[in-house]
């Protein structure tokens, strides 16, 4: 994938590429925002990293599945295209700094 962009140094553009591609495909979905699509892209960046590191894709795939896996269906909290259901876990609280 990424390295069949060659060797000539554009591997940095092959993940911005990729990355863009990648934020570009959940730019549909529901709920999200601009600062979704950039976290999106930087966790492009990421998945490509590792997947250069290791050059096998189960690695960015398990970081993939684990990104979704406990904040949606297990915490019941949205995540990039998944909406949220009644939580497997009960949690309760507010976030740090909610008003009283």
């Amino acid at each position: 994938m990424i390295s069949d962009f060659g060797e000539d140094g554009s591997r940095g553009a092959a993940i911005a590429i990729y990355s863009a591609v990648f934020a570009f495909l959940h730019a549909g979905n529901q709920g999200v925002s601009f600062m979704g699509i950039v976290n999106i892209l930087l966790a492009g960046v990421l998945l490509a990293l590792e997947y250069e590191r290791f050059q096998r894709l189960w690695f960015p795939i398990g970081v993939h599945f684990a990104w979704h896996i406990p904040p949606a269906p297990l915490l019941g909290f949205p995540a990039s295209g998944c909406v949220p259901w009644p939580s497997l876990v009960p949690v309760s609280g507010r976030a740090s700094g909610a008003p009283h």
